[in-house]
């Protein structure tokens, strides 16, 4: 879990924008880990097959 700063989740300030370090936690069976906002982003990628659809629009269209 991610420590406690004694703030709730509504009183942190707003972002419109993720930089690729930010982290997101990740409840898996009772254990919490962490991942990048860069590497989520790969992983959904790779899983939604969106490398292959950007690699062939790039031998498309150069």
């Amino acid at each position: 879990m991610a420590e406690t700063t004694g703030v709730t989740i509504s009183q942190l300030p707003a972002t419109t924008m993720l930089n690729p370090t930010d982290r997101f936690e990740v409840d898996r069976e009772g254990g919490a880990y962490s991942i990048t906002y860069d590497m989520l982003v790969s992983e959904l990628k790779e899983t939604l097959g969106l490398l292959e659809l950007v690699d062939a629009l790039t031998e498309i269209i150069g």
